[in-house]
């Protein structure tokens, strides 16, 4: 029969191993946060921005776990052709959870391509059809159209 502190440390790597696994849940995102995030919204529809970049870097800050404010950051970098910077904060997403951010590897190939990269925008797009084909049909034919442009964009390059 095991000891009781075999069993106690058998259990406290059992709530480690669940707690590293846990998913993200926006609403234990911090308050101030959110606000400045919602600004930020505001201020995109606005057209600013530039603003909204600087509201939602305030946003992370306050919140390094916030998984929306850095895909809505990438976003806004997308709009204003940064492609380094879109792409380096759809990573920091996906770093703080793969399946809640699955859907944005589209975009993220997208920067990918942007920039040149076109194996990993293949990668990213090949992740997103094999983990979650999407039921509308359009948006599939679209993922299939842009895995095959970035087939072809590697063979160009390879020649």
């Amino acid at each position: 029969m095991p000891s009781m502190k075999k069993l106690f440390l058998f259990t406290l790597c059992l709530v480690q191993v669940a707690a590293s696994f846990a998913q993200y849940d926006p609403s234990k995102i911090n308050k101030k946060a959110t606000a400045l995030f919602e600004q930020a919204q505001q201020r995109a529809e606005q057209g600013n921005l530039i603003s909204a970049t600087g509201l939602l870097q305030q946003a992370i800050e306050a919140d390094k776990n916030y998984a929306d404010a850095y895909l809505a950051l990438a976003s806004v970098f997308a709009k204003l052709k940064n492609h380094t910077s879109s792409i380096a904060n759809y990573e920091k997403a996906f770093l703080i959870d793969t399946a809640y951010t699955l859907d944005y590897k589209a975009n993220y190939a997208v920067q990918l391509a942007g920039e040149g990269n076109f194996e990993k925008a293949l990668a990213a797009v090949s992740e997103l059809l094999s983990k979650k084909t999407p039921k509308n049909t359009t948006a599939r034919e679209r993922m299939e159209r842009q895995q095959k442009n970035y087939q072809f964009a590697i063979a160009w390059a390879k020649d």
